[in-house]
């Protein structure tokens, strides 16, 4: 199997270009009250608990970007975060997704970068 690494990196740099506008845009001043607005991150990756029908969490969570993770009031973020931990046993940690948004664009931006002056 042959890969057309050029097609491969123009279409993942274009994917990135859209995961960071998509970020940029969630992080503007729209006029919303959030009493929501605190999410779960471990090692600097936002995470989703998953609860069971009882609303007790399983121990399974589901990683993704900081606008797509579920959010939490303060408190039970915090509570969330305590019990989160990942494979190599770093805690938890809750943080506001607005805070984890501009982190994350702060880590994307230099690789994009990077991605469109390499050389050919």
């Amino acid at each position: 199997m042959t890969i057309d690494v050029e097609k491969f990196l123009k279409e993942y740099m274009n994917e990135m270009e859209i995961r960071l506008n998509r970020l940029e845009n969630s992080i503007k001043p729209r006029g919303i009250i959030c009493g929501q607005n605190w999410i779960v991150r471990v090692k600097g990756i936002c995470v989703t608990p998953e609860f069971d029908k009882d609303g007790q969490t399983t121990g399974v969570v589901k990683n993704n970007d900081p606008d797509l993770v579920m959010r939490f009031v303060q408190e039970d973020a915090e509570m969330l975060a305590s019990t989160t931990t990942n494979g190599a046993g770093d805690k938890g940690e809750s943080v506001i997704w607005a805070d984890a948004v501009r982190d994350l664009i702060e880590e994307l931006k230099p690789q994009l970068e990077i991605l469109k002056n390499r050389k050919k």
